[in-house]
């Protein structure tokens, strides 16, 4: 167990001052920035227009930080970022979900697809880049996960099979569809 745990540290502490930048810039704007737009006592317009700049800030340091990834992933494979801790995964998979690049998200999704099959990999966020992959791509989302402003609050949109999503997102250790449009309403707040 010390051989294999020195070897992965000596893989993978070279790769993780890196990916420490940027998985800590793609949470810091959000966590920021959200709280700040969602603010009930903003007025609508002046919410608008903060959401409106707030989103154009958060594009640049989304393409940054998917220029920076792709660097990375020209020296390491998702195997080295997966293996042995896949919590590491997931920080890594908030940059892919944010990029705004809809190749490289379907390139990863299709990488990292035999991982969540195996279970190496959280269900929720593979859910997750599944159904912003097919909505990039004019296909309806399978797992309800993408929330679009609907008569000035957020909802599902482009949902294949409605009758069926509790049990899909059940299967990927999501909670029902309800619960997490009522959550997600409450952290953006109306739109």
């Amino acid at each position: 167990m010390t051989e294999r745990f020195a070897s992965l540290m000596e893989r993978k502490l070279p790769m993780l001052d890196r990916l420490a930048v940027i998985t800590a810039r793609d949470q810091y704007v959000r966590k920021v920035l959200i709280p700040m737009f969602s603010d009930e006592a903003l007025d609508s317009e002046v919410r608008t227009a903060f959401q409106s700049g707030a989103g154009g800030y958060i594009y640049q340091v989304d393409t940054l930080n998917t220029a920076e990834l792709k660097l990375i992933l020209q020296e390491y494979s998702w195997a080295d970022i997966i293996e042995g801790e896949p919590q590491l995964f997931t920080q890594v998979f908030h940059v892919v979900q944010h990029s705004p690049d809809e190749a490289f998200r379907a390139e990863v999704l299709a990488e990292i697809a035999p991982y969540a099959e195996r279970g190496e990999i959280d269900g929720q966020e593979y859910a997750l880049m599944y159904d912003r992959v097919e909505l990039a791509a004019g296909r309806q989302q399978l797992y309800g996960s993408q929330l679009e402003c609907l008569n000035g609050q957020f909802d599902v949109h482009d949902l294949k099979d409605p009758e069926g999503v509790d049990a899909r997102r059940a299967s990927m250790g999501m909670q029902p569809l309800q619960d997490y449009l009522e959550q997600g309403r409450a952290l953006y707040g109306p739109c």
